[in-house]
Order: structure tokens, then sequence, then C-alpha cells
């Protein structure tokens, strides 16, 4: 098994301190924890503001960064 042949090396949540380590870098998964933060924290304060408000769910999609 040959890396880049037989199958494809990911690094997860774009962690670019680490991976700029590495030589040749593997394409990352970027899955934006610091937007998920973000809207993780205002859902919290509307809900404080709404507590009786139906059940919301929010996503973030990853993306692949080359």
């Amino acid at each position: 098994i040959q890396p880049g042949r037989d199958l494809m090396i990911l690094s997860c949540n774009n962690d670019r301190p680490i991976n700029r380590l590495l030589h040749p870098r593997p394409p990352e998964v970027d899955l934006h924890s610091r937007e998920i933060g973000e809207r993780a924290a205002e859902q919290l304060l509307w809900r404080i503001a709404n507590p009786d408000a139906p059940f919301v769910t929010s996503a973030v999609r990853p993306t692949i960064v080359p």
C-alpha cells in the first residue's frame, strides 16, 4: 500500500501549525471549529432569551483544503 497511489491521507481540523511540518502537506478537512463555537454561543444566548421556543438544529459543513 502506497500513500497517494492506493490511499489518500487527510489531516483533520485544518491544524496548520502541525501540518506545515509535513512534506508533502496532506489535504485537510476543515471542521470550522471557530464558526461552530460562535454559533453555539449565539444559540445559547438565544435559548436563554427564548426558553419555550421549539428545538433548533444548526449544522456547519466541513470543507477540504487542498
